[in-house]
């Protein structure tokens, strides 16, 4: 008995951790169909083999596929039926075993990808604090200011974004704060923004700018720019943020 094409979607999303609450019932289910879990198991077995480059195991997992009938082991053939070998030009044993090779390997790196981007909030999540607001009126001794400063306390930022953006183009504060803001209602590319403008001004807040702007590219999954900007972080040995820079960056690697 061969799996369902929804049976094998449910194991391709449970390989990519996007199974919804009624895939994962349904996902469960069908762990007691025999075939549903000799799938499962082959394709964890490849990820893993590749993933930890044991070759050796990967060539032993490809050499015990019967190319005639994937789903059928070598070890099966001879209890089995033999199936009768298609009438015309039959491809070179060589070619079938390199052209499930290049199948098993572009399916890996398609689950690599994804699991690569589930990594990445992980490690923001881990790296990410939101700093503490100042106490008082700020430099503006405005209470839009003081307002804007009690609504990104209490979680708010919508409301200190929207009271802050309005500050921000004379005061510094104000700016380092919006952005933080944008930065938690996932606008990244304003936020970045933000954090360039206060890194150009050469402001108090130019370090926390720089480790906030390689968070934001992180959160973007933006990788690459992600570690140009930790290793500018890294490259100043007084920067306040280079062992955290370093640590994140041996993650990234």
């Amino acid at each position: 008995m061969q799996i369902t094409d929804k049976q094998y979607d449910l194991i391709q999303k449970f390989m990519r951790n996007e199974l919804n609450e009624s895939e994962q019932t349904l996902f469960n289910e069908s762990l007691k169909n025999l075939d549903f879990k000799k799938e499962l198991n082959d394709q964890a077995r490849i990820l893993n083999a590749i993933e930890t480059s044991k070759d050796q195991e990967l060539r032993s997992f490809l050499n015990d596929i019967d190319v005639s009938e994937l789903g059928e082991t070598k070890s099966d053939k001879s209890t089995s039926t033999k199936i009768s070998e298609p009438k015309g030009k039959v491809l070179p044993s060589w070619l079938k075993y390199a052209l499930i090779l290049i199948m098993v390997i572009s399916t890996f790196f398609l689950i690599r990808n994804s699991l690569s981007k589930q990594s990445k909030p992980d490690l923001f999540a881990a790296y990410y604090e939101k700093p503490m607001a100042m106490n008082g009126r700020g430099t503006t001794g405005d209470a839009i200011f003081s307002k804007a400063i009690v609504a990104y306390q209490e979680g708010n930022f919508a409301e200190s974004n929207a009271q802050l953006s309005t500050l921000s183009e004379n005061n510094n504060d104000a700016l380092y704060y919006a952005s933080i803001s944008k930065l938690e209602l996932g606008k990244y590319q304003e936020a970045i923004a933000g954090f360039k403008t206060l890194k150009t001004k050469n402001t108090k807040y130019s370090s926390d700018a720089d480790w906030f702007m390689a968070l934001t590219y992180l959160k973007m999954n933006k990788v690459n720019d992600c570690k140009d900007q930790l290793n500018l972080i890294v490259s100043d040995s007084n920067h306040p943020y280079k062992t955290k820079a370093t640590q994140l960056l041996a993650s990234l690697k």
